[in-house]
């Protein structure tokens, strides 16, 4: 069975995570879109002097600044403030309901499924396509 997602345009993706495996096996799962990696908080700022992403995912759990430090970044330029972020954590619960607070499109657990993954891409584009 094919993806309803294969018919459509693909995505600019940033995903901020300081694990390169799991850029690798994001880049895989969401093969037909464009996957821009960033590691820091530093990486993720040079980034978006160059991208306009249509969707962030971010970790919580990273050694330099965290996904919370990273979300409140992203909220606080206007330009990103309701850009959708998706959270991919293996994160504690204290953890994810303080990522809450920055209003992510979705919260997915370490490991995720791939359907999972491009459920969210997907609520995420119509999400974009509905007037406001």
């Amino acid at each position: 069975m094919r993806d309803a997602s294969q018919n459509l345009s693909p995505m600019h993706v940033l995903y901020v995570d300081d694990d390169i495996l799991m850029h690798e096996l994001l880049r895989g799962m969401l093969n037909r879109h464009q996957v821009t990696s960033a590691y820091s908080m530093e990486h993720v700022k040079r980034v978006l002097e160059y991208l306009t992403p249509d969707i962030i995912f971010c970790d919580l759990m990273m050694p330099l600044d965290n996904g919370i430090a990273v979300m409140r970044y992203l909220r606080s330029q206007e330009q990103f403030s309701k850009t959708p972020i998706i959270v991919l954590t293996a994160a504690d619960e204290s953890l994810i309901e303080l990522a809450l607070s920055f209003n992510p499109l979705a919260v997915l657990h370490k490991p995720f499924e791939r359907n999972k993954l491009i459920q969210a891409v997907e609520q995420a584009r119509n999400n974009a396509t509905t007037p406001s």
